[in-house]
């Protein structure tokens, strides 16, 4: 565990036993749900998108969708074992059914929509997680909200060099199988996120 999720889940205990905070943690159960339906119809949307990338020649998107659908895979994972922890075990994947449009376009789309849970979706999960002390739930979450980071990042300077016409040369990603922390073309030894090692890292080329 690095020292950024060490202190969030310390911090989540403290505020938990000083609160009296329920066993059963409702508001957190239902984000847990609504977590795993994004990030299923994420894996389906980006999927779509790959699809679209590799039919327009775009290879580097091509591999950068494959590499986050696998991320929102492992995050929908993660998720749901939490939700089966606390019980819940019915939960369903999602299908992205909306408009898919050019390699440009997607990528619009998916940094909108990365943006939203590194900024807002899921640090507010989080804040609602230490409340209830659902320490579990705070993992998933910080994992999934990481990894986002990186996906609005390379999504942002694909998108901007699609718009000026540049073709940038595809390269590998390497997606972390535990929390779904993803890199391009290298990556440490361990995961700096869960330190899982970098040789069980998923390699998208």
């Amino acid at each position: 565990m690095n020292s950024l999720l060490k202190n969030t889940c310390i911090a989540a205990i403290a505020l938990a036993l000083a609160t009296g905070a329920s066993a059963t943690p409702v508001k957190t159960i239902d984000n847990l749900k609504k977590a795993f339906a994004g990030e299923t119809t994420a894996f389906s949307k980006y999927t779509q998108y790959a699809a679209v990338a590799k039919r327009e020649g775009n290879l580097y998107a091509y591999n950068l969708f494959r590499a986050a659908a696998r991320a929102e895979g492992f995050h929908a994972r993660n998720h749901k074992a939490v939700l089966e922890k606390y019980g819940v075990k019915d939960v369903q994947p999602s299908k992205y059914t909306g408009k898919v449009g050019t390699t440009a376009e997607n990528l619009a789309d998916a940094l909108k929509g990365e943006s939203y849970e590194r900024d807002t979706m899921y640090p507010e999960m989080i804040q609602t997680a230490k409340q209830e002390g659902a320490m579990d739930a705070v993992q998933t979450f910080t994992f999934a909200v990481t990894a986002e980071k990186a996906h609005a990042q390379f999504y942002g300077e694909a998108l901007q060099n699609a718009k000026a016409g540049k073709t940038q040369q595809p390269v590998a990603f390497l997606v972390c199988p535990r929390c779904g922390e993803t890199f391009r073309a290298d990556a440490p030894a361990s995961c700096p996120v869960c330190q899982t090692p970098k040789e069980r890292f998923n390699i998208i080329r």
